[in-house]
């Protein structure tokens, strides 16, 4: 949804409030692709603050379902995006990235601003539990549903390597 700011831009003090559905289904990016949930309407409120400088308050909740770092299993985690930003669209922003949700037509996207916000809010790790075991790096199986005998072998294998080197060592 994009919402024209010429009107609140135009009258001193002027105020406006809106409650809009949240269209996106999924929120992509070069990492992520996951499915938005339980979404709660966006509520936004603009006040016209000065000559082309205005508050904008924004406001709504939903899940994403991710894959788990560790194992690849579907996470639900719950979001809640709260902005409270004074903008003046009338000084050039030093990062051009700044004001990317609001167009040279003076139009506010909605999904833009929500989507960055979910990237500035995202969790630096995302687990399906605390204590999840991962996926054996050479079989594929999920460690927290069942066990494998790679990692065994594997280990016996790198102990056994690292004795022969140590032995090695001891000769020179």
């Amino acid at each position: 949804m994009k919402i024209d700011l010429s009107e609140i831009l135009s009258v001193k003090d002027k105020e406006k409030t809106l409650k809009c559905p949240l269209d996106m289904e999924r929120f992509v990016t070069s990492v992520y692709d996951a499915k938005i949930t339980d979404k709660s309407d966006v509520i936004i409120e603009l006040k016209n603050t000065g000559k082309k400088k205005f508050k904008l308050k924004l406001e709504t909740s939903f899940g994403l379902i991710l894959p788990c770092d560790r194992c690849l299993s579907d996470v639900s985690i719950d979001m809640h995006i709260k902005v409270n930003r004074n903008l003046d669209l009338s000084v050039e922003p030093e990062d051009k990235d700044e004001f990317c949700y609001i167009d040279d037509d003076g139009k506010l996207d909605v999904e833009k601003l929500v989507h960055n916000e979910i990237l500035i809010n995202m969790p630096t790790k995302i687990l399906c539990k605390e204590d999840c075991k991962g996926i054996c790096n050479r079989c594929g199986t999920n460690l927290n549903l069942q066990s494998c005998d790679c990692k065994d072998t594997e280990t016996v294998q790198q102990m056994s390597t690292l004795g022969d080197i140590l032995n090695k060592l001891k000769e020179v």
